[in-house]
């Protein structure tokens, strides 16, 4: 095959791969690599077409490469099925083992959710970490020691009984179009952060999950942003609810975002540069293997001995629904925004009063005005239109400025 007639047919795999659904994507990234084979010889090609080659019905070849193995929509994938449903905070759903799932992604996801499966989803914490950036040409078995090193670093940091189960993973990114930022001494040598190139680098990144017996998510997100800092480059999820199927099967929650962690997903659409993206995936893909993707740090509390204080629990499942209701609470009427702000800024309203009782105030004045005065704002007509403090301002601007000149209208 002539070199023009290589390039036309490299071109046209680009815009299939660019264009097409999953199935056909990596149908077309295996014609790539044949094309890649019989010019270069290059066995790395040769192994990674091999698997998907090979792969039926009977025997899955489980490759990241294959177009049904990879593909959530044509894999058939069995779950394990399940035994009760959470009752309680404290409580979670418990999976038998009497199905052996034999998707690959699955099968990871169910290995690695079973340390949490006796643990309230309030402290379980799905998490993302966008870590190093690393040139195509890198080598992956280096890189994920040093993450390795890091991880573990920031892990010590958490409250003692914590837990980590994940995968480590590479998506290929222009350097131009990152979406999230890197401090100055962790971008790749010889790039200049402020005005890098347009040229394919390997994001190395960590999804995986951490339980605290005692952390809330934002003090987990601010512990793990110290370490890895950059906007955007650190999301910590809450963990939703587990679905359970008709037949008794197990899907989303724990299990689902796992599962995901697990896909080895292939993310090689660049217009008409894919092709050459599929080569460089292949080329840095090779040095490493599927077991340096692995991360595990602790014991489950089954071993480890770990009690999990339900008062705490109380504590994180009752500022979780704080948080529902401040993040709706543009759609509130000023009924409901008063109660959120008196949930809120308790401290603030405390600290006035004795500030109020230390200006000659007496407490019971105090009291009794307030008391009067929301009898009349509820009962008034005005109650859906403005909040209760901004009524308060109206009525008594100079008593409002000592009790609320710290707490603001809106939340």
């Amino acid at each position: 095959m002539s070199k023009f007639a290589k390039r036309m047919r490299k071109n046209i795999l680009s815009l299939r791969i660019s264009n097409g659904t999953v199935h056909d994507k990596l149908k077309a990234a295996l014609q790539v690599m044949e094309l890649e084979y019989q010019d270069s010889k290059n066995q790395i090609f040769a192994n990674a077409m091999s698997k998907p080659r090979s792969c039926n019905a009977i025997r899955r070849c489980n490759s990241p490469w294959c177009p049904i193995c990879a593909n959530p929509k044509s894999s058939k994938a069995k779950r394990k099925a399940s035994t009760t449903i959470q009752s309680a905070p404290w409580e979670t759903v418990k999976p038998t083992t009497n199905t052996k799932p034999t998707e690959y992604r699955v099968r990871g996801g169910q290995r690695m959710v079973e340390a949490f499966d006796e643990l309230p989803s309030i402290v379980c914490h799905p998490i993302t970490i966008n870590m190093f950036l690393v040139a195509v040409n890198g080598c992956l078995n280096q890189i994920s020691r040093k993450a390795r090193r890091r991880m573990l670093r920031l892990l010590k940091k958490l409250t003692k009984g914590a837990i980590c189960r994940g995968k480590f993973d590479i998506a290929l990114m222009y350097l131009d179009e990152l979406e999230f930022d890197l401090p100055d001494n962790e971008w790749p040598t010889g790039i200049d952060p402020k005005s890098p190139p347009h040229e394919l680098y390997a994001m190395f990144h960590f999804h995986g999950v951490i339980f605290d017996p005692y952390l809330a998510r934002r003090e987990l997100r601010e512990i793990i942003a110290h370490e890895f800092s950059g906007a955007k480059r650190v999301c910590v999820r809450r963990a939703k609810g587990t679905t359970v199927l008709d037949d008794g099967t197990m899907c989303g929650g724990l299990q689902g975002y796992l599962e995901y962690a697990s896909m080895e997903k292939r993310e090689i659409s660049f217009g008409m540069d894919s092709a050459d993206a599929v080569v460089k995936l292949v080329q840095i893909d090779s040095t490493w293997k599927r077991a340096n993707r692995n991360f595990s740090f602790g014991k489950s509390i089954s071993e480890s001995g770990i009690n999990i204080s339900r008062s705490r629990i109380a504590v994180l499942l009752r500022q979780q629904h704080l948080d529902d209701v401040k993040a709706d609470n543009g759609k509130s009427i000023p009924a409901e925004q008063f109660i959120v702000q008196w949930l809120t800024f308790a401290d603030e309203y405390l600290e006035c009063v004795k500030r109020a009782r230390t200006n000659s105030i007496s407490m019971r004045h105090v009291c009794n005005f307030l008391y009067a005065l929301h009898s009349n704002w509820f009962g008034s007509d005005i109650f859906h239109q403005i909040d209760f403090i901004t009524y308060f301002k109206r009525k008594k601007p100079e008593l409002a400025k000592l009790l609320f000149e710290r707490v603001p209208n809106q939340i």
